[in-house]
């Protein structure tokens, strides 16, 4: 599993498990973007220098035969690696597609009547097609470009997160449960309706006792508010939990289960904190993304165990650590 850490004086170290590279980045004034190729041996890193020029680093770890690259001139969120030598970008108004090494840069798809940028790029699994989030009043609209046809299309799904399931499905969650969104049909299905659904899977209420308890008893102190986040991994959907009471006292919990909702596992449980963010590794560890009185806190968790390190990992906001 990748790792990276930014320390006070602007380093950052990369590693998986052990330190594969340590790099100075005083020189960006912001990071906008970081994403690692799928062999773990090339970073991009896209951002403003400090004299306020756009540029895109990609950084070949140790080990790797490649140097470093520099491009010019562009800076955008979402990166999302095709190969090693190419790379797409979210520049706020286009998808463009990034060629190392030629540093060639090619506009593939133009977002359209689009007042705020679009956010949360990401690719199927067969990388033919792009999903991402359009802002349209106040919410956020599923949108797909597919990059066989060139052709895009607007879903009217409000969304605040979502995960590729496969090539056809999404899974997407809007504090009104998670259902799964057909991208060939459009049609909707519900994955799980909300949280107190969960009580009717038996497993549930032994292997989350406590957690079943709050939502049983929510209407006496807790209202459940829902089922939020998914995330496809390792042949499970994850998703998070919330409870909270009028005091806005509040439990988060992360858990899974198998396609088929036979088995549900939960991986963390925890009083006063709703993290904005998680991802999980091969043996279902947790990395949890949570702020607190403004400053952000990552943290790994292995389950079951207790919190260990902190650490900050990719495609997540930017901050430096103090």
């Amino acid at each position: 599993m990748f790792q990276y850490k930014i320390t006070a004086d602007k380093k950052m170290i990369i590693s998986n498990g052990t330190v594969l590279q340590t790099f100075d980045i005083s020189k960006f004034s912001q990071i906008d973007g970081l994403a690692l190729d799928e062999d773990e041996i090339k970073v991009a890193i896209s951002g403003i220098l400090l004299n306020g020029e756009s540029v895109l680093e990609i950084i070949g770890l140790d080990n790797s035969e490649d140097g470093n690259t520099i491009i010019e001139g562009i800076n955008g969120t979402d990166l999302v690696w095709l190969s090693h030598d190419l790379l797409l970008i979210n520049t706020g108004n286009h998808i463009s597609r990034i060629t190392i090494s030629t540093s060639q840069i090619e506009p593939i798809h133009k977002f359209s009547r689009v007042s705020y940028a679009p956010i949360h790029l990401s690719i199927s699994p067969s990388k033919e097609k792009l999903a991402y989030l359009r802002w349209k009043s106040d919410s956020q609209r599923i949108c797909l470009y597919n990059r066989s046809t060139n052709e895009s299309e607007h879903f009217k799904v409000s969304c605040r997160s979502y995960c590729w399931l496969d090539d056809r499905t999404i899974l997407y969650s809007n504090l009104n449960g998670i259902k799964m969104l057909d991208v060939e049909n459009g049609k909707i299905s519900i994955f799980l309706k909300d949280a107190k659904s969960l009580l009717k899977f038996p497993e549930f209420r032994y292997r989350c006792s406590e957690l079943s308890t709050l939502i049983e008893g929510s209407k006496e102190s807790y209202s459940v508010k829902d089922v939020e986040k998914p995330l496809y991994l390792n042949q499970r959907i994850f998703f998070q939990v919330i409870t909270s009471n009028e005091q806005c006292e509040c439990y988060s919990a992360i858990l899974s289960t198998d396609l088929e909702k036979k088995d549900i596992q939960q991986h963390h449980f925890q009083k006063g904190t709703c993290h904005e963010n998680y991802y999980a590794d091969s043996s279902n560890s947790l990395f949890l993304y949570s702020r607190e009185a403004n400053e952000r806190g990552f943290r790994l968790f292995p389950f079951p165990a207790v919190p260990t390190s902190n650490l900050v990992f990719y495609n997540q906001d930017w901050d430096w650590d103090e």
